[in-house]
């Protein structure tokens, strides 16, 4: 994820595009995700990553390549090796 320090109202809702997505906060700040890598609990980013994102969210919005990067994140999403959710009986 890339949070992008933008003037406030440059985006007034989520904008989706070709799998990524912009949401504007109430701060002014432009969220930009993601992308997905199976990395097992590796929450480091790396600069492809962030490189596709900056690529992906100008193409959206070519007025954020003025605009800071203020700054970038990865998190974890819970999966399982066939992509189907896990779930068991309650104990």
């Amino acid at each position: 994820m890339i949070a992008y320090q933008a003037p406030k109202g440059l985006v007034q809702r989520v904008v989706l595009k070709d799998g990524r997505y912009i949401i504007p906060r109430a701060d002014g700040l432009l969220l930009v995700g993601s992308t997905l890598e199976e990395v097992g609990f590796d929450k480091r980013t790396d600069e492809a990553a962030l490189a596709s994102l900056k690529q992906s969210a100008e193409a959206i919005l070519p007025a954020l390549a003025t605009c800071p990067v203020a700054h970038q994140w990865a998190g974890l999403r819970p999966g399982s090796p066939t992509g189907l959710p896990l779930y068991r009986r309650a104990a």
